[in-house]
């Protein structure tokens, strides 16, 4: 009984989890690779930003 309580609680976790970056990605997502773009862009210094693929 111990060990279903914890799968499902794993579970239930988990389908949290997946539910939140679902629908912070949709909210957020655009805003979120922007600064991406310009956080890497400014890590690196080369003309490498243009290339990369993320």
């Amino acid at each position: 009984m111990a060990q279903l309580t914890s799968i499902y609680r794993f579970l239930v976790v988990l389908t949290v989890l997946f539910t939140f970056n679902y629908v912070f990605l949709k909210k957020y997502g655009a805003e979120i690779f922007l600064v991406a773009k310009v956080f890497f862009k400014q890590k690196n210094p080369l003309k490498q930003g243009e290339r990369a693929h993320f």
